[in-house]
């Protein structure tokens, strides 16, 4: 980010349950601040499942989104979840303890979203603001609106879900249809992938994504169809080559 001439301030957001979670604003290194006639409307970006916010600005600034809203004159934020690498704080339990873990989508929306959205409110004085929902960013927007529709229409002016989500009777991918399966009932998913934090990076799965895409990155056509059976087919959203800045 500051090769590409930005950087970050954070804030750390308690939410009414307990958690302390990270919020990012991205600025230009010259442009922090707006006069009153020129304020950008402000955007909060929300990632998606076993995300992170920095996904929103892992492209080139001419292709991430938070780059492309930069240019665009929006005051850009990225929310981040509780139990992310950067959201693990809570007032009273430790990432250690089970209590800490004892949340779900509906949690994320009942106090992650409204916490969220009140401090970029507070920062930037503007009472409504942007939300952009990538997967579970957007299926937590829609739990929270669905159970409190008058706090969402005085916070937010405008919302967008991209890659939707909202339930999983239909989903497509067969290494998770599989999964679960195998999973079934509740107490053998906890028996099989445990009730803490689950880590989607291993050794195994490292060195096994190391053999399927060694030889040329995600050119390579297992590497592909691996990616393709977790996320869906289409190859005109794999970015194969990656400009540099």
């Amino acid at each position: 980010m500051r090769n590409a001439g930005f950087k970050t301030i954070k804030y750390d957001v308690e939410t009414k349950d307990g958690y302390i979670i990270a919020l990012y604003r991205i600025t230009k290194k010259k442009e922090l601040f707006w006069g009153a006639s020129k304020r950008p409307y402000p955007v909060l970006l929300m990632h998606g499942l076993l995300s992170s916010p920095f996904d929103f600005v892992l492209q080139d600034r001419h292709k991430a989104l938070a780059y492309k809203l930069l240019a665009s004159g929006f005051d850009v934020f990225l929310g981040a979840n509780r139990g992310t690498s950067f959201s693990k704080r809570h007032v009273r339990f430790n990432k250690s303890s089970p209590r800490y873990w004892a949340f779900s989508h509906i949690e994320l929306g009942k106090y992650d979203v409204p916490a969220l959205l009140e401090k970029v409110s507070e920062v930037t004085g503007l009472e409504k603001v942007l939300y952009v929902g990538y997967s579970l960013g957007s299926k937590q927007f829609f739990s929270w609106t669905s159970e409190w529709p008058a706090n969402c229409s005085s916070r937010v002016k405008a919302m967008w879900a991209l890659a939707p989500v909202a339930f999983l009777e239909n989903i497509k991918s067969p290494p998770l249809r599989i999964l679960s399966y195998l999973i079934g009932p509740i107490g053998h998913g906890k028996r099989l992938i445990g009730e803490m934090e689950f880590h989607p990076s291993n050794p195994r799965l490292r060195k096994a994504t190391a053999a399927l895409c060694s030889l040329k990155g995600l050119g390579c056509p297992s590497c592909q169809h691996f990616l393709y059976a977790l996320g869906g087919y289409g190859s005109r959203q794999v970015d194969i080559v990656r400009d540099l800045y």
